[in-house]
């Protein structure tokens, strides 16, 4: 017969019970030693099968577990007590043996092996606003010994979907951070990997949307696929000069920007710098949110700076200007989007525009772009709906997809000698009404000039190879000019733009 106690469903015999389903939502589950005064001997995977990313506690008389009959996407962790029946691993499974007790303080669950060592296994707070002690908002400390054993790995799925978790302190004595550790921990925003720290597991660090610095010391850390997918904001901060990271499978660490010969961090005027041993720094952000005018210094404490961090300054409200020195020659992925900002002046040394570093910037009117700059990436400039003329370099030559998209003030680009390529939906929704395209310009993609409500000049230069169909799709063409000697094929072009756009 099957019986429903506790979240578990048993079937049971005149000897023993099984486990055969799990209805909780806990991703800690203790197995009891008996129920109805039967031992439990056996445990079903597919009980786990709705989400099988949880640890499992065994109970001293478990005997056998059943494999999935079904297929699941992640393993399930069972810790055995020691002296128990031995069980053997099976796919989507892992076994830590010799448990000798699970043990916990006001913010962990720990389990105590036998050799001495302890394993972080669990959050036992999940929304840190209502952490007992009031440290919401504040670094989490993990200590070195719990009950005088030394704490030396932080358990698969340990701090998965842990809700207002901004930033964590890593002892010295961890070695190891398992698979999906911190997934899904939206809050948190930094973490630091001591020396010790040998190997991370698969996605331990992703969907950490808020995460912006990871600092690892270890010259030879293993990093696992997916460590930091859809972590998107981070930056990569390590320890060594020379990078000796042992990849396994597909990890890509190009993806995320990186400094070598991380440190330390200071605090300089109430802004942030890491500080590498080449003598470079590094703006990581403001640890004051009321800054009205930023002015970025070229070197703090001897150090060069060099670099603005990904989402360094990302929705600063109170932030109105920034004055950026000629010592930057980086700014990283969205450093200033969605701020308050209303003008800016870029570095000398800028040769290229990060992917969405003004984006969604709703109050930027100017925007000094110096010489020397040769490509716009992606959303650079997007729904900046404040923007009224924008200056570009003679130097530019590509200007990326969605660049300027529903810039809807934009009236004045002047497109300089010198620029060949405008990708798709880079000036979509923007308010051009002259539009002089360089002799130089050899492409156009889909709807780069979309939408625009009336083009009373356009001039085609004599080296545009190609031209997408849907280039000016939505935007009404009153006066087409076309230069050199390919005049015939445009025409015919310019007359399929006045049927599509009439």
């Amino acid at each position: 017969m099957n019986y429903c106690h506790n979240d578990f469903i048993y079937y049971s015999t005149s000897e023993y019970c099984e486990i055969i389903d799990y209805i909780g939502k806990e991703k800690l589950i203790f197995i009891p030693d008996i129920y109805n005064g039967l031992p439990i001997k056996q445990v079903h995977l597919d009980a786990f099968k709705k989400d099988s990313k949880k640890v499992v506690i065994l109970g001293n008389n478990i005997e056998v577990i059943h494999p999935f009959t079904l297929k699941v996407d992640d393993e399930i962790v069972f810790y055995q007590p020691l002296g128990s029946h031995q069980i053997f691993d099976l796919p989507f499974m892992v076994v830590r043996k010799e448990l000798i007790k699970i043990t916990r303080d006001d913010i962990f669950y720990y389990a105590i092996l036998s050799d001495n060592t302890a394993i972080v296994i669990h959050s036992a707070i999940l929304d840190f606003r209502f952490e007992p002690l009031g440290r919401f908002g504040e670094k989490i400390v993990i200590e070195k010994m719990i009950d005088g054993h030394k704490i030396v790995g932080i358990e698969n799925y340990a701090l998965m979907d842990v809700i207002n978790l901004y930033a964590i302190s890593i002892p010295a004595t961890i070695s190891w951070i398992g698979r999906k550790c911190f997934f899904n921990t939206e809050m948190l925003e930094e973490i630091y990997l001591p020396e010790s720290v040998q190997h991370v597991g698969n996605q331990a660090l992703a969907h950490c949307l808020n995460l912006k610095c990871v600092y690892m010391m270890n010259d030879e850390i293993e990093l696992e696929d997916g460590v930091f997918e859809n972590s998107y904001r981070a930056m990569l901060y390590f320890g060594s000069s020379k990078r000796y990271m042992k990849i396994t499978t597909d990890f890509n660490p190009d993806l995320l920007p990186i400094a070598l010969g991380y440190e330390k961090n200071i605090m300089f005027d109430d802004v942030e710098y890491a500080l590498l041993n080449d003598r470079t720094a590094i703006v990581n952000g403001l640890s004051a949110s009321d800054f009205i005018h930023l002015n970025i210094p070229d070197e703090v404490n001897g150090y060069k700076v060099v670099e603005i961090a990904p989402f360094a300054f990302y929705q600063e409200k109170y932030l109105q200007s920034v004055k950026i020195p000629d010592s930057i020659t980086a700014i990283h992925t969205s450093a200033f989007a969605e701020s308050h900002i209303k003008k800016a002046k870029l570095s000398n040394a800028l040769r290229v525009i990060d992917d969405g570093i003004f984006s969604g910037c709703l109050y930027l009117k100017s925007i000094e772009i110096h010489e020397g700059v040769e490509i716009i990436q992606e959303g650079a400039f997007s729904r900046c709906v404040s923007l009224s003329q924008v200056k570009l370099p003679t130097s530019l030559v590509i200007i990326n997809n969605s660049s300027f998209f529903g810039c809807y003030r934009l009236r004045n680009v002047i497109f300089p000698d010198g620029l060949e390529e405008i990708m798709p939906y880079a000036f979509f929704e923007t308010n051009l009404k002259e539009i002089i395209l360089p002799s130089t310009l050899t492409g156009i993609g889909e709807m780069s000039f979309g939408n625009l409500s009336k083009i009373s000049k356009l001039t085609i230069g004599n080296a545009l190879i190609d031209i997408h169909e849907d280039a000016f799709l939505g935007s009404k063409i009153v006066n087409c000019q076309i230069e050199g000697e390919d005049i015939e094929r445009f025409e015919e072009w310019r007359d399929q733009q006045g049927e599509k756009n009439s």
